[in-house]
């Protein structure tokens, strides 16, 4: 009896390492971590002014513009912000892969209204969305624009290729 109450222990104890384990692969997989964006949750978080840059709180002026940063063309808002595009979204569904969690580390280009201004040699097509809590997202050729919470300063690519899933947006 104690044989198999041993035995029975020891299972409970795999299983739970086990659960554990696949637990913390599919967390990190997500991007669950502090730098990281979780997965989509489906459910819009509001995002608080003092977790991220007040900048990134609030809807943007509609204007796209193009700087010249490390060599490459970027788009970036009117601030200098670079604005990026995120893998997992699919160009042209009008859906955003980023919300919740996601949305609060990598805050989605809003702006008020639907119209988008850029510069005459962007030959890109910018458009809106309008996600899931109702705010008007920018994309470009189909592709919803973020920004990136980390990003401290107007010129920044700390969000390029960041788990290679995240992307400078380029013209």
């Amino acid at each position: 009896m104690h044989i198999q109450t041993r035995r029975m222990g020891i299972r409970l104890r795999t299983a739970l390492c086990v659960a554990a384990v696949i637990v913390v692969i599919a967390v990190a997989a997500c991007g669950g971590g502090d730098d990281e964006p979780a997965a989509n949750t489906g459910t819009p978080v509001p995002v608080e002014s003092t977790s991220i840059p007040q900048i990134l709180a609030t809807p943007a002026p509609p204007e796209v513009r193009v700087a010249d940063i490390a060599g490459r063309r970027i788009l970036t808002d009117v601030a200098g912000f670079t604005l990026y595009t995120f893998n997992e979204d699919n160009a042209g569904d009008g859906t955003s892969a980023c919300n919740g969690a996601c949305g609060q580390a990598w805050p989605p280009f809003v702006i008020a209204g639907t119209v988008v201004t850029a510069p005459p040699d962007v030959t890109g097509q910018f458009s809106t969305i309008v996600r899931i809590d109702t705010s008007t997202q920018v994309t470009y050729n189909g592709k919803p624009l973020y920004r990136f919470r980390s990003d401290e300063a107007p010129g920044d690519l700390k969000g390029d290729n960041f788990g290679e899933a995240w992307f400078a947006a380029q013209p």
